[in-house]
This record gives structure tokens, C-alpha cells and sequence, in this order.
């Protein structure tokens, strides 16, 4: 992430981080946090037509920083996914003194965060469409926050090849989507990849750790929210099963958080709870840019 104030790290300081000095070194797993819709008081699709006024940024902002509070405190890592589009809106300045590149940086979140019948950036979108957006997404970033990430999260984890495209042509370096999670989701993926096939029956053809052939890829693989649309989130028990599951299968587990699903004491006990637990543990907590690896690393 390129910081225009100063305040960001070096690739050569990112790489030099847990990661990159542990990248082959056999049975070494690492969790890196997302926390998506940054700043949001609600679901971002409630929101991608409606302009947040001050009490909702006032409140977007109060329960991202309860969440990011907790974080500071166990000494966890985590992409902060930032939906542009709000940003011309009231102040932001909070949010840009957490991501200083060290324990928290910046990823951009699409644009608006909005539906077009196939997600922002599904298939159905031009390539021409897509870099009007990203472009825009970018500019937003850059001119209220002073930032310009070389990370992309598509919403709802959904992409395309003209997406890949786009992004590598406009120098971003990192792709962050979702990724299976079952045998029937991986033999989609697989399908899909034979195929030549960017998305097939909405399952996005996403990567945990390598390279798409533009960009490198790190996807979650858990997801703590159990229900959007009643904004139920699941158990700090079921959370570090998923987490456990996940180490049988990659070595950078990624895990999805929502901020505005926490806005209760209970909903932050239980993250809290999972935190501790990766703390106890001794699982590293890694950013994602830390997972970024020299190409000759890229098949480890």
C-alpha cells in the first residue's frame, strides 16, 4: 500500500515480516485477518445508493473501532477493506491513523459496494465498466485518505477475468476473494479452472495462496458472520473449529470479519474469545501483504 503522507511500509519491509522469513519453512501456518465494509454501520449493499449521514458514519466508526480496539490489544494483524464511495463523506482521518502498514494497512473494497444483477465485478460487467470503478475506487481513496492500496477486495468475493486484467494492468499487486470451503465448492473450482471459466454457478474461482496468472491471490477460507441478512454471527467455538479445519488445508488461514455485525458486548466477547485463542495458540498473525512472496516462492 502506497501511503501519499508517508505513513506506509516498503515492499522490502513487508516481505521481511513473519512470512517472508518463514514462507518454506515446512508446518509453519499463519492467520490473517479481513475486515470488510470497514467503517459501515450495515450491510454495504443497504448502503451503495444511500449517503451516510453523520450519526450513520458516527456510528460505522464506533463499532469499527471496538472491534479494531480488541485487535490492538491482543497484538492481531488485519486488512482494513474500505468501500470507497463513503469516503467523500464526513471525516475518515480516524481510519487512516490505524492503517499505518505496520499492525493494520489498507485494502480497497470495490467501489460502491453495489448490485448489478451480477455483483460489482461479476461476469456481465466490461472490462471498461470494471476500470471505471476501480479507477474511481482508487481516486476516492487516494484524495480523502491520502492512500493508494495495492490490495483489492471485489464485494461479495466475486470477480472475473476482466477483473484480474483491469487490476494487474493498474498496478495492484494483491487479489483477496473467497475460496471453497467443501468438496463440492473445490470440484466446482477445479470444473471452472479446466474450463477456462472465471465464475460458474456463483462460485468464484479464487486462489488461498498463488499466483492467477496477473496477480498474487490470498483468499479467506472462514467467515465469521453464520447469517447477513439477520446479522447473526456464528460462535467463538464453531470460529476456531472453522480455523482448525482450515490449518488441515492451507498454511495462511484468512478470516472474514464484518465490524458492523458488532455491535453488541456478546458479539465482541466471542471475537474476543477467538482472538485469545489464536494468541494462545502461537499462530502468527500476518498482514496480507506479508504473504506476498518473491516469484521464485510463488509454488512453496
Amino acid at each position: 500500500m502506497k501511503s501519499l503522507a508517508g505513513r506506509g511500509t516498503s515492499r522490502s519491509k513487508r516481505l521481511g515480516g513473519p512470512a517472508g522469513r518463514d514462507a518454506g519453512r515446512e508446518g509453519t501456518h499463519y492467520v490473517f485477518f479481513r475486515l470488510d465494509d470497514v467503517g459501515l454501520p450495515g450491510d454495504a449493499y443497504r448502503f451503495s445508493t444511500v449517503q451516510l449521514d453523520a450519526e450513520g458514519l458516527a456510528e460505522g466508526r464506533r463499532r469499527a473501532e471496538a472491534v479494531l480496539d480488541l485487535f490492538v490489544r491482543y497484538g492481531m494483524k488485519a486488512d482494513l477493506a474500505v468501500v470507497p464511495w463513503h469516503c467523500e463523506r464526513g471525516s475518515w482521518e480516524w481510519l487512516r491513523c490505524y492503517a499505518d502498514g505496520r499492525q493494520f494497512e489498507m485494502a480497497q473494497h470495490g467501489f460502491r459496494h453495489q448490485e448489478h444483477g451480477c455483483r460489482e465485478f461479476g461476469p456481465g460487467r466490461t472490462a471498461e465498466e470494471q476500470r471505471a470503478d476501480i479507477l474511481m475506487g482508487r481516486r476516492l481513496l487516494r484524495d480523502c485518505l491520502g492512500m493508494e492500496p495495492d490490495i483489492f477486495v471485489p464485494p461479495s468475493n466475486k470477480y472475473d477475468r476482466n477483473t484480474v486484467d483491469v487490476l494487474a494492468e493498474l498496478g495492484f499487486r494483491i487479489l483477496s476473494a473467497g475460496a471453497a470451503r467443501n468438496r463440492f465448492e473445490y470440484a466446482v473450482i477445479r470444473l471452472a479452472r479446466m474450463c477456462g471459466l472465471s465464475h460458474l454457478r456463483d462460485y468464484p474461482v479464487s486462489h488461498h495462496e498463488g499466483w492467477n496468472g496477473a496477480l498474487w491471490e490470498m483468499s479467506i477460507s472462514v467467515d465469521a458472520a453464520e447469517d447477513y441478512a439477520g446479522a447473526r454471527l456464528k460462535s467463538a467455538n464453531r470460529l476456531i473449529r472453522e480455523v482448525q479445519e482450515a490449518v488441515a488445508r492451507y498454511r495462511y488461514v484468512g478470516v472474514m470479519l464484518h465490524p458492523w455485525l458488532y455491535s453488541s458486548a456478546e458479539s465482541l466477547k466471542a471475537l474476543e474469545e477467538l482472538l485469545r485463542w489464536i494468541g494462545d495458540t502461537g499462530f502468527p498473525s500476518v498482514l496480507i501483504s506479508q504473504t506476498f512472496p518473491d516469484r521464485g516462492l510463488a509454488g512453496i
